[in-house]
């Protein structure tokens, strides 16, 4: 028999679009995994530190040092810290996929499923709670209150701290470059020159990153460093880079002595005594004359 006719070809559908999130619908809250990141050395996405109470950290799976390659399916080894954020970010309760690369190692690779919730670390009024009260009708306007980060400077700033100084370093981090003789840091036998700043009052200072994400100043790190007099602080430090982590109990106190500048040693100042009058200078008395006798 004749063979079949060969089937017409047919042109193959165009392939589909690249789907592309869609907004949320207005009045839909947006939240993420509790990851903070920063640019590595090599410009890779490193976590910095997890959002107490988040996802990230309530899994186990995830911890400082690791790095973000990928989130659901999509590549985000090295790119720009907005691509990370628009596919980490979502309505609240949905989840997300997350893919690390752990504490650097390429060849240990972790991949676990985030639920994205409001960040813990920030304030927020229970739903349904009543709006506070309104303040009475003043006479002029009531000058603007300057708002203060939690969390981020002590609300009893005296004049008593623990004897360190410290300075930033290449990586953002708050590093202990000095120990003031007879402090509590110096007696404390704990601190160290060289330690970094890994948490001061439960609050996590490590690169540099406040609670919100948002980049602290040496100001702000000496204003949570100092408190009233005799009040103790709660200190963890990172024992030099990539360390160990120490915790220390430190005693506030503002009987610090101060680096004392050796001073040159003043000798006492010898009076001249007055000229004498030159001593007139006797001649030797005169020889007398040898005579020679003739032979």
């Amino acid at each position: 028999p004749p063979p079949p006719p060969a089937a017409a070809s047919r042109p193959s559908p165009p392939p589909p679009p690249p789907q592309q999130q869609q907004a949320p619908p207005a009045g839909v809250a947006i939240g993420g995994v509790g990851l903070f990141l920063k640019p590595n050395e090599r410009q890779e996405l490193e976590i910095v530190r997890l959002a107490k109470g988040g996802s990230a950290e309530r899994s186990g799976q995830i911890l400082p040092g690791d790095i973000v390659f990928e989130v659901d399916n999509e590549d985000v080894y090295k790119k720009d810290f907005n691509v990370f954020a628009k596919l980490i970010q979502g309505p609240v309760g949905t989840f997300v996929e997350v893919k690390v690369f752990k504490q650097g190692d390429y060849s240990r690779v972790s991949q676990v499923v985030l639920e994205r919730t409001l960040n813990p670390e920030e304030g927020r009024a229970p739903q349904g709670a009543p709006p506070p009260p309104q303040a009475a009708a003043s006479r002029g306007p009531e000058p603007p209150r300057q708002q203060r980060q939690p969390g981020l400077s002590s609300s009893m700033s005296g004049g008593a701290d623990i004897g360190i100084e410290f300075k930033t370093d290449e990586t953002g981090c708050f590093q202990i470059t000095g120990l003031k003789p007879g402090g509590p840091a110096a007696n404390s036998g704990l601190v160290d020159v060289g330690d970094i700043l890994y948490e001061i009052e439960g609050v996590k200072v490590l690169y540099g990153i406040g609670p919100n994400g948002r980049p602290l100043s040496n100001i702000e790190i000496t204003e949570m460093l100092r408190g009233p007099e005799g009040s103790v602080m709660n200190l963890r430090l990172q024992k030099g880079r990539m360390g160990r982590l120490a915790t220390a109990n430190l005693t506030r106190s503002s009987a610090v002595p101060q680096t004392r500048v050796a001073q040159p040693v003043q000798q006492p100042v010898r009076q001249a005594s007055p000229p004498s009058a030159p001593q007139p200078r006797m001649s030797p008395p005169a020889q007398p004359p040898v005579v020679q006798q003739q032979q």
